[in-house]
């Protein structure tokens, strides 16, 4: 066997195992006001595969979210395709500080990016529409209103899975 075909077989391995190995990461932040303008950060996100399920972190800490998601992605056996939809301008950037070799942009938004073994994707590349287009769930974001969010947490869990899942 050459080196070419060597190669060609070790690229088709990986690329069939990393079809296998698929994921879906979402966050829900703060709601968007324009009023205030207050700074927006995520409180939960779920990362989602058919072959380990549903991954839930919740915690209104930033530092120690980032944390909690940062360790549980890189927990992840094997090697995982992440996407996250419009993840490149928006969730992955709460990650930013945590990424590791190439990052490869698209204007201002993340292409590819790496944690761990894992690689992080944007799903708005394959599927170029808004979700809502796609299955999305109605919602009301006021509920995820920092004096809300316990009231109705199993509201907003249900949301951040249906997003994940569609």
């Amino acid at each position: 066997m050459t080196n070419a075909q060597k190669i060609a077989r070790h690229r088709a391995g990986s690329s069939a195992a990393r079809l296998r190995h698929i994921a879906v990461l979402d966050m829900e932040t703060d709601p968007f006001d324009a009023k205030t303008k207050a700074e927006i950060l995520p409180f939960v996100a779920e990362l989602y595969s058919d072959q380990f399920g549903a991954i839930v972190i919740w915690d209104e800490d930033f530092a120690r979210f980032i944390d909690k998601l940062y360790t549980t992605i890189v927990a992840l056996p094997d090697s995982y395709t992440i996407y996250a939809h419009n993840g490149g301008k928006f969730d992955f950037m709460f990650l930013i500080s945590r990424l590791r070799g190439e990052v490869k942009f698209k204007g201002r938004a993340i292409m590819a990016a790496k944690i761990g073994a894992h690689e992080l994707r944007d799903s708005l590349h394959l599927l170029p529409e808004k979700l809502a287009a796609w299955k999305k769930d109605h919602f009301d974001y006021d509920k995820m209103k920092r004096f809300n969010r316990s009231k109705f947490k199993q509201e907003i869990l249900d949301y951040l899975h249906s997003d994940c899942v569609y």
